[in-house]
């Protein structure tokens, strides 16, 4: 009998020790009933099996600042300007990665913490655990919307992810020694990567960097019956990309040339409905556009809160365009008062711009 009494106590005794071990806590009376439900009641040892080949763990919470603090061994950096993706709908960038033999004590305490139970984070013979983490990236995603499939590639293997990746996200993911892994993401229909142990990013061409220009000083000078010569003048915001909300992705070799027309209109009280169609062309090489609906200008009234009208439109044109003439050739129904004015055009001057990257 007190044999079996010994042996109860020790047994109690390595269960608090296990506990106060993984937990942290003070140790309690080896013969103390609480001690004995804790025997009870203890996890599996995490030395009780190894985690699946196909192990992935998403940790979303910023608790690591990088992998060395966590317990990792020193890893590869990357520069977010280049390990970085973005699409649509998302935009991430790889801070670090190191592949480890089992998890960091921190990580997986975290882990185990999540899924109620301790677990054994150590990978099967054969295999080790590639940790990355993210960080901001640098470039904001084109919508405000959400929409994309993310997933990590091991060979030929695609392993879907809980949890988006995010700033702060921790991967960790089970692979084959020395074996390719990538993160890859695909956005309504276009998938892009970034190869989790190099860093190098498999991107979508006209993404990084983007193309935009300005053009001002142009319009027309009007005359309407009865009255002095009045301005109209316009300027132009372009950006060349090859996604925009609404059109998807351009064509293969095409992207799309997004416009902003911005118009003022002194006319002491005189609007004017301008007819895009025929007033507005764009060209350049192996490119010819021109704009499409009605743009409805009315007469500037100056105050703090008068704000500009503007007019939209997107056209295809070559992904490689880098120049734009803009022809302006005014054809225009104007009013006063609700009633029709008559006009006459003294000149009309269009312009140019020069497409920059931006990114």
């Amino acid at each position: 009998m007190p044999r079996t009494v010994s042996a109860m106590g020790n047994r109690i005794w390595s269960a608090g020790l296990l506990v106060l071990a993984l937990a942290g806590c003070s140790a309690p009376d080896p013969a103390s009933p609480a001690a004995a439900r804790k025997e009870a009641s203890a996890s599996p040892s995490p030395s009780a099996g190894p985690l699946a080949d196909d192990y992935v763990g998403v940790l979303n919470d910023h608790y690591v600042a990088d992998l060395s603090s966590s317990g990792a061994p020193k890893g590869a950096a990357f520069d977010p300007n280049a390990a970085s993706i973005r699409g649509p709908h998302y935009a991430v960038a790889l801070a670090e990665s190191v592949a480890v033999a089992e998890l960091p004590s921190i990580v997986t305490t975290r882990i185990t913490s999540e899924h109620g139970s301790r677990a054994t984070l150590r990978p099967n013979p054969g295999h080790e655990l590639l940790l990355a983490r993210f960080t901001k990236a640098p470039l904001s995603p084109m919508s405000d919307s959400k929409g994309s499939t993310q997933e990590v590639v091991v060979g030929d293997q695609r392993r879907p992810l809980a949890g988006a990746i995010a700033d702060g996200t921790l991967l960790a993911v089970s692979v084959p020694q020395g074996a390719p892994v990538s993160l890859q993401i695909t956005d309504d229909g276009r998938a892009q990567s970034i190869d989790l142990r190099t860093g190098a990013a498999g991107r979508v061409d006209g993404l990084y960097p983007r193309y935009g220009a300005h053009a001002d000083t142009m319009g027309s000078w009007i005359t309407p019956a009865g009255s002095d010569m009045i301005p109209l003048g316009i300027s132009l915001d372009f950006e060349l990309t090859p996604w925009v909300e609404g059109s998807g992705w351009a064509p293969a070799g095409q992207a799309w040339l997004s416009y902003e027309v911005d118009a003022v209109l002194y006319g002491d009280g005189i609007d004017c409905d301008i007819d895009m169609g025929r007033t507005l062309s764009l060209s350049g090489a192996g490119f010819k556009a021109s704009g499409a609906g009605t743009f409805t200008v009315p007469s500037y009234v100056a105050s703090l809160t008068t704000n500009t009208p503007t007019h939209t439109g997107v056209v295809a044109a070559p992904a490689n365009l880098r120049s734009v003439s803009i022809g302006w050739s005014l054809h225009a129904g104007c009013s006063k008062g609700g009633a029709a004015v008559k006009f006459s055009i003294r000149s009309n001057a269009g312009g140019s711009a020069n497409l920059k990257a931006e990114d």
